[in-house]
């Protein structure tokens, strides 16, 4: 999704996909996390400003 973002569908599948890639670990949110973080900064450095 760019800016170190990946989105899954499932749990499952980003489970499936760590196995896989384990270097791409991090911080898991769910979309309204991701979304609650979007206002309160943006994800690229200046866009929205």
């Amino acid at each position: 999704m760019g800016v170190g973002l990946l989105a899954f569908r499932s749990a499952g599948e980003l489970e499936d996909y760590l196995k896989e890639r384990p270097q791409h670990a991090g911080e898991k949110l769910r979309w309204n996390e991701l979304l609650v973080r979007g206002r309160k900064q943006a994800w690229v450095p200046g866009y929205g400003r």
